[in-house]
């Protein structure tokens, strides 16, 4: 495990937030706790059970009950702004919770389906970060510092099937005690008071320019490549995972979309993960989530890089193109 910093005045976190907030803009921490005592319970039946229950304000009492219990001396999640210290995972979380969906246009992520071609993504895209009500992404620095700590997301976005008070308590628990924390994947809890310093959406999507020189886009063509077969990664088998490198002449970063090719289908289509980032030297995985293929079915991963990605990740200018890589038979 990564050793985790320390955050203090000046750190600098990432938050995501409301929109169009203006860089010196003030926000000090301690909103939730209105925001999760605001919600109703619902009527119950009438023998007086309580059906449909909110589990998001459910799991955040049982959090704050382990706190006060065994970890007081830990910033309250009721009184806390959540931030991130990995720019990465900031803009992964703020796809994931207010973009992916739209663009696959479905409300709902667990059945999001590969419907999206990838030609339909940059307008899509653009839709999307056009309306002035998306939440923002912002850059901030610590003004004020109570109390902060890292601690594991993971361990408070879900309830399974068979779990007991007994069994959350002890994941809350885990949370608390920092299980699995770790600087890149984890939220940091924050009593204080933080001041937007940068925008991480300040440029338009019409604002990023292609790279137009032949050289250089044969020079990205071939510093880009597939560094080993794709595999299944474990808990799905239509979760696969490849890997591409970047030789040390790659001229500039490249940023794409996962999508895939299906047999039969020319229009390669979007698959429900995140776009990634390509810079030189580097070695990354790239995910592809497949659901809704049935076992046999022949499939073409690719990167597909546009205007849409290189927004996402803020660069100017970028490169537009297609890195393929091999077919693979779904098992």
């Amino acid at each position: 495990m990564s050793k985790l910093p320390k955050i203090e005045i000046g750190s600098r976190l990432f938050l995501i937030e409301a929109p169009s907030l203006d860089p010196g803009t003030l926000l000090t921490s301690g909103y939730y706790r209105d925001e999760v005592f605001a919600q109703a319970l619902p009527d119950p039946n009438p023998d007086g059970i309580l059906e449909n229950i909110d589990l998001s304000s459910y799991l955040e009492l049982v959090w704050e009950v382990v706190r006060l219990r065994e970890y007081p001396h830990l910033p309250s999640r009721l009184d806390s702004r959540f931030l991130w210290a990995d720019e990465t995972m900031a803009r992964q979380w703020h796809y994931l919770r207010h973009v992916r969906n739209r663009i696959n246009r479905t409300e709902d992520s667990r059945s999001a389906r590969m419907e999206t071609k990838a030609t339909e993504i940059l307008p899509r895209y653009r839709q999307i970060h056009d309306d002035v009500g998306l939440t923002g992404l912002y850059e901030v620095e610590v003004v004020e510092c109570q109390r902060a700590c890292f601690a594991d997301v993971n361990l408070i976005s879900y309830t399974k099937q068979g779990d007991t008070i007994g069994s959350v308590m002890k994941r809350a628990q885990n949370y608390w005690r920092g299980d699995g924390a770790d600087p890149k994947h984890s939220e940091v809890l924050l009593e204080g008071s933080v001041v937007i310093r940068r925008n991480l959406f300040q440029s338009n999507v019409v604002d990023t320019d292609a790279v137009r020189d032949i050289e250089t886009n044969r020079a990205i063509a071939a510093s880009l490549r597939w560094t080993e077969p794709f595999r299944q990664l474990p808990g799905g088998s239509l979760m696969l995972r490849g890997r591409m490198g970047a030789e040390s002449n790659l001229p500039i970063p490249v940023a794409g979309w996962p999508v895939a090719r299906l047999e039969g289908d020319s229009a390669p289509l979007l698959t429900p993960d995140v776009p990634v980032l390509v810079e030189p030297r580097e070695r990354i995985g790239v995910n592809y989530h497949l659901p809704h293929l049935r076992a046999g079915a022949r499939c073409q991963p690719i990167l597909f890089c546009d205007r849409s990605a290189a927004h996402y990740y803020q660069l100017n200018p970028y490169w537009e193109g297609e890195i393929e890589g091999e077919w693979q038979v779904i098992e």
